[in-house]
């Protein structure tokens, strides 16, 4: 076989891989997911997206070449979710407590949704099958399955969906909402962490500063899209992010 890593492709060459992310790692998730598998050929991290695509955390994936004990050889692909650096905005991250909720979610919350829809009948997968989690280095870390073998695929944020994968997606939301009711209706109310997202009110002043950073880019950058009557929705943007 010839070997797959000369056919991988890195669509952001310049992230930083953190060292402890290697092959030793990976025997708990290989020896539960691939039981026949014999030892490892290749082992190769790369990007998942590219830049600009995601700001919360780093996705890899993570590809593998194994030896099976039958002695043939296979290609496995996982995608790993671990939080930024420290002083790469990973501090801000971890205050506001997105990945401890994450956490939370994939450990107990969509099982448990996933097991209500089995017991009506129906077999509905909510999220990425999440294969691993872990807590180290100061951080919370997934393993999750790669759906990009299922042929799924991320959409370009600029284009957006089309009606088709909008009303899909849709869709999944209203499956969700339903399962997270039925399940607060059986067991009672959710932790207080869910009682707010990440803007959360003690922190209002500091997610204004950050905001008004991003809305100074942005009206910069508007003088360039030749919009009809530009000076009309220049003021009008000024005014709602800028006045409280």
């Amino acid at each position: 076989m010839a070997n797959s890593k000369d056919n991988i492709t890195n669509p952001n060459e310049h992230l930083e891989i953190p060292k402890w992310i290697n092959e030793e790692y990976f025997a708990q998730v290989l020896n539960k997911d691939e039981p026949q598998y014999e030892k490892i050929l290749s082992f190769k991290p790369v990007a998942a997206i590219p830049p600009g695509e995601n700001f919360t955390s780093i996705m890899l994936r993570i590809h593998f070449d194994l030896q099976m004990r039958d002695g043939s050889t296979k290609h496995k692909t996982y995608i790993f979710k671990t939080m930024l650096a420290e002083d790469r905005g990973g501090k801000e991250i971890r205050e506001g407590g997105i990945f401890d909720k994450e956490l939370m979610m994939y450990q107990t919350y969509l099982p448990a949704f996933e097991e209500l829809y089995r017991a009506a009948g129906e077999q509905i997968q909510l999220a990425p099958k999440c294969l691993h989690t872990d807590q180290r280095e100061n951080g919370i870390h997934f393993v999750f399955e790669d759906l990009g073998v299922k042929k799924f695929r991320n959409v370009d944020r600029i284009q957006g969906l089309d009606l088709a994968h909008m009303k899909r997606s849709l869709r999944k939301l209203a499956e969700f909402h339903a399962a997270a009711s039925v399940y607060a209706g059986k067991n009672g109310s959710y932790p207080d962490d869910f009682e707010e997202g990440f803007i959360a009110k003690d922190k209002l002043e500091l997610h204004e500063q950050g905001f008004n950073v991003k809305a100074r880019s942005y009206h910069k950058a508007m003088d360039g899209w030749g919009l009809e009557d530009q000076e009309k929705y220049l003021k009008s943007f000024v005014s709602q992010c800028f006045q409280r």
